[in-house]
């Protein structure tokens, strides 16, 4: 699973192009979910890894949008926030 996701591009895994709205990486990871579930595709032997590939993908440009989005956090000291107030 790490090896193919990490090599290919995850919007080309989802069939998307390059720095395609979040919306649409949404929709396009859902619709294929449900196109490559093993349940869906019974006797393909090649839907389990293709899942995993796709959800891969996914996890990779959901983590980049959170990191667009979300601010940095405090700084720490051992695990426990600085506390300001002291």
């Amino acid at each position: 699973m790490g090896e193919a996701a990490a090599t290919r591009d995850p919007y080309a895994v989802l069939g998307l192009p390059a720095g395609a709205p979040h919306v649409a990486v949404r929709k396009a990871y859902r619709c294929l979910l449900r196109s490559v579930h093993p349940r869906a595709s019974r006797g393909d032997d090649t839907a389990v890894a293709r899942l995993h590939e796709v959800m891969a993908a996914y996890d990779v440009l959901e983590r980049r949008a959170r990191e667009r989005t979300q601010p940095e956090r405090p700084a720490t000291t051992s695990g426990l926030l600085i506390d300001v107030f002291a």
